[in-house]
Order: structure tokens, then sequence, then C-alpha cells
């Protein structure tokens, strides 16, 4: 197994202000000093995730402020301050081990045009737009005074979930098996997108659904997956999210069974794992009909 050191996940010391300059250059030091650390450990290849999601975070962190630090109408700065510490945290990493490769991990989105609101398409294509944003700065295709350039894009990570997709300014683009909505667009079609742009390898970073949904999503991920190979797309992998079964963000005791085991409570304040034989079936399913296509190999980017 191949671990992927993630090195910012949403969090970051009390005293440090993210808007500020001590932020890059306190998160370079802090990249450099787990890399020093993990050196010693490991032959394998030293593959990092600089920051997690940052089109994400900036908009629930920076834009619409529902977490911390509930800034409002700073999505896009945050962002620009996100990239500068992603690219500061690379150049850190490869003083330290220069072979090391990095996955940046981002949702893959689809915003749909409202069937009965035409005069919002080309506002939805420009939000669609803004999944590409942060890798355009990274690459140096925007904002290249920052110091992007094609060597920082590695590999790209897709996190895709079912409520991926939505029309804009309104809600879901509704999933189902059988019966998809006419406006769902297929996953192979949104990596083959992102691939076609950057050219660079890919993996699903996370992906899962919850409940009794999970073997049929695990079903839609395999044919997805083969659709991509098909197309001589270098997909790498794909990554359940969660292994095990993950609680609600605002309330602990709202358990989501979304993962390949569930939870539940036991005697005496014990914590069960409890195996979803269905999407453990399905998984399996996947992991052999893929297991001839498996490689060890990363293939280099081409720049």
């Amino acid at each position: 197994m191949q671990v992927i050191w993630t090195l910012w996940h949403y969090g970051w010391p009390d005293d440090l202000d993210i808007f500020s300059p001590a932020f890059v250059t306190r998160f370079s030091a802090f990249s450099q000093a787990v890399a020093t650390f993990l050196n010693p450990y490991s032959d394998g290849l030293p593959l990092f995730t600089p920051v997690n999601e940052i089109s994400y975070f900036c908009w629930v962190g920076g834009e619409v402020g529902t977490v911390h630090p509930y800034a409002k109408s700073r999505g896009y700065e945050m962002k620009l301050q996100l990239v500068r510490a992603a690219l500061a945290c690379m150049d850190a990493i490869w003083k330290i081990s220069p072979e090391a490769r990095f996955v940046h991990v981002e949702p893959l989105i689809h915003v749909a045009v409202p069937p009965d609101r035409p005069d919002l398409r080309e506002t939805a294509y420009a939000d669609h737009a803004t999944q590409f944003e942060a890798y355009d700065i990274m690459a140096g295709l925007r904002h290249p005074e920052m110091g992007g350039n094609v060597k920082y894009l590695d590999i790209i990570g897709c996190n895709f979930y079912h409520d991926n997709q939505w029309f804009c300014r309104g809600a879901y683009v509704p999933w189902q098996e059988e019966i998809s909505d006419p406006d769902w667009v297929p996953l192979h079609r949104l990596i083959q997108q992102i691939y076609l742009r950057y050219q660079r390898p890919i993996i699903i970073s996370e992906t899962s659904h919850y409940g009794g949904n999970r073997p049929a999503w695990m079903r839609m991920i395999t044919r997805e997956v083969q659709q991509v190979l098909s197309r001589k797309i270098p997909l790498l992998g794909v990554c359940l999210y969660p292994i095990l079964d993950r609680s609600d963000w605002e309330n602990d005791d709202h358990w989501h069974n979304s993962g390949l085991w569930d939870y539940s409570p036991g005697e005496e304040g014990r914590h069960l794992r409890v195996l979803a034989p269905e999407y453990k079936i399905e998984i399996k399913h996947a992991q052999q009909l893929f297991s001839q296509a498996a490689t060890n190999e990363i293939p280099q980017p081409s720049v």
C-alpha cells in the first residue's frame, strides 16, 4: 500500500492568519520538516498532497463563511493564497526529496443549465469553470506572476460524489443507477474533460455513496472506469472515502453509513465495525476486473 501524505486538510495553528504572508512561510517550513522526517522510513516514491480541495475550502471558508475562518466574499483571494502555499510546499519538499510526486485533489463538478432558465447558461458555464482555477494558477496558465509552472501540476485527484452535479442556482442533479437524469453528465466525460485540458495522470481520489445506494454507486464507478481506460486516459486508481463510516460534520451522533464498514455502538461504550456485505461484493468485483490492468508505474507528466 502506497501512502499519499496530505499536508493540509482545512486546519492550521490558532495563532496564524491564513491570509498572511506568514502562512505561506510556515507551511513551507512544516512541509520540509515532514519530508525530512519521513525520508528515512521508506524506499518508495514519496507522494504528497500539499493542500486538499483548494476550491471547496475557499468556497465554504472564504466565500460563504460556513466554516473557519468564516470569511465572506474572499474566496478568490484565499484561492490565490492557498496556491502560493502549495507552490512553496512543493519547492520545500523537492529540496529534501527531489523525486517526490504530488497529487493535487479537487472536487470534480458539473454545473448544469436549468431547463427553464436558459438565461443562466453563461453563468452556469462560468461556475463550472471555477473548478479549474487553482490548477490553472498552479500551472502558470493564470496569474503567471505567482511563479506557477507546468512542473507543479503533477497527478490530478478527482473527488466525486452523488452531489457533485447541480443546476445553476438550483437543486442537485439527481443520480439514479437505472434512469439517469438527462442533465447528469457521466463521470468518464468529466474525467476526459479534465484530462484533455491538462494531460496529466489522474486518480479518483474520493468517491462513495451512503446506505443502500453504495452497491449501485460502485457498479456505476466500475462502468465509468472501464470507459475511462478504453479512452487510453492514464487513470491510476480509485480511492474509497470513507473506508470506515464517518459521523456528520455538524452532528457527532449522526453516522452516514457510507463506508465499507458501518459504525455501530456496542456494549460499555465500545465502537463496532460492521461490514456492508453488498458493498463488499461490488468492490471485490471491481478489484478482480481491474487487476489485469493494475500497474505500479506512475507515468511522468509531459512538460
